[in-house]
């Protein structure tokens, strides 16, 4: 998972809407990728060739021009109400079943930092990586950031490391399984008394 969390703060989507945002149209290929150091500057530090990378496969020929290769009303999917604090997972964290590499950006704003200690609490064979110099995203354009998902997959080609673990008994995790055989022994017993609230 690229720097993103059981919980995403309201501020942090606002920002990627903000990053989100382009002009439909751009003249060059240069004018395309200035753009993109200016919007994606929390990535790290990349090379030129990194950048004008990220510039051809990012955008589009359109007539005369270039358009990205996204449609920017997306940013609209990134605006919840106003009320809310932000988005929250922590359902589909706690079901995750499978071994998890967990990426942050040391000063991500998405990820922050007590989300991922909590993400780990609650799932202690979970690994996470931070990477310094950068925010939301890590890139995983430098050998560096590309060897440490490369040796993950890796690891994980061993059949033995993705067998099934154990829920958790995180106290807030509604998604405790049972085994099959003591919920067949619970639905022939009587039903529990009411609950006085």
């Amino acid at each position: 998972m690229n720097d993103v969390g059981a919980f995403v703060p309201l501020d942090a989507l606002q920002a990627i809407a903000h990053n989100l945002e382009a002009p439909p149209r751009f003249a060059s290929l240069d004018e395309v990728e200035a753009h993109l150091r200016a919007s994606r500057r929390e990535w790290g530090t990349l090379t030129q060739a990194q950048w004008r990378h990220l510039a051809l496969h990012g955008a589009r020929r359109e007539g005369d021009g270039w358009r990205l290769h996204y449609d920017p009303r997306i940013t609209r999917l990134l605006r919840p109400f106003p009320m809310a604090l932000g988005l929250f997972f922590w359902d589909a964290w706690y079901r995750v079943a499978c071994p998890v590499l967990l990426l942050r950006g040391q000063r991500s704003a998405v990820f922050p930092a007590e989300v991922a200690r909590t993400m780990l609490a609650v799932k202690p064979a979970a690994r996470l990586v931070q990477f310094p110099g950068c925010g939301h995203v890590p890139a995983l354009m430098s050998e560096r950031q590309i060897a440490v998902v490369r040796n993950f997959v890796r690891e994980g080609m061993d059949k033995a490391a993705w067998r099934q673990p154990r829920f958790s008994s995180f106290p807030a995790c509604s998604r405790t399984r049972t085994p099959s055989s003591t919920r067949s022994r619970a639905s022939s017993s009587p039903a529990p008394a009411r609950s006085p609230t």
